[in-house]
């Protein structure tokens, strides 16, 4: 299996890129979010996860390890293959994914080409579980680089913080911010009552 290559950027694709190394060029199908950071030429190093068929080999890569990771669970999803996999992880980033998983937002996973209602909840039903272990770790370690990842200012990351402290359930508190209404005037109090105010009917 091929863990990660290390390699140049010979030519950029629209659904992937060409990575020279030692002589050998692959071809490596990746989201279209890495796609669009990446420039020819440039050296870099891809997390690769080798998909096998009855007719085909497919090799698909990813700029971070997290990406990879949370493409392989999304495999794990039943009836989502890699292609739509690719799909999910070029519309939606991973701390985003993960946030939309645990708080049961549809529409965020509904935003992928592909994707509808039914794929959603069946994405939410499969994984919120195995996401949830890792939101939970992020924010007992004190970081708030990846719940700052999903909100639109300061005020909101702040409440969604108090509330983790005083005991709320990280995934009831994103559940219940999800039809809140983003104003950059809502200060950390008004959040932390609006949501207060929905966990109570959760």
């Amino acid at each position: 299996m091929i863990a990660f290559i290390e390699g140049k950027v010979s030519e950029i694709l629209e659904n992937g890129i060409i990575i020279s190394n030692n002589g050998i060029g692959y071809y490596v199908i990746m989201p279209s979010s890495d796609i669009s950071s990446l420039n020819s030429g440039e050296e870099i190093k891809i997390h690769t996860h080798l998909q096998v068929s009855e007719d085909n080999l497919s090799l698909y890569g990813f700029l971070s390890k997290s990406s990879l990771d949370m493409f392989r669970l999304l495999l794990s999803v039943s009836g989502i293959g890699p292609r739509n996999a690719v799909a999910v992880l070029s519309a939606v980033p991973v701390d985003d994914l993960v946030f939309a998983i645990a708080g049961e937002d549809e529409k965020k996973l509904c935003s992928a080409p592909g994707i509808g209602p039914k794929t959603a909840r069946r994405i939410i039903l499969e994984l919120k579980d195995k996401v949830d272990i890792d939101i939970n770790e992020s924010l007992s370690s004190g970081s708030a680089q990846n719940v700052a990842a999903i909100v639109d200012h300061g005020n909101k990351n702040d409440a969604v913080l108090a509330l983790n402290a005083l005991g709320y359930n990280n995934s009831d508190i994103l559940r219940a911010m999800r039809d809140i209404e983003d104003d950059p005037d809502r200060t950390t109090e008004d959040w932390i009552k609006e949501t207060l105010n929905r966990l109570y009917v959760l």
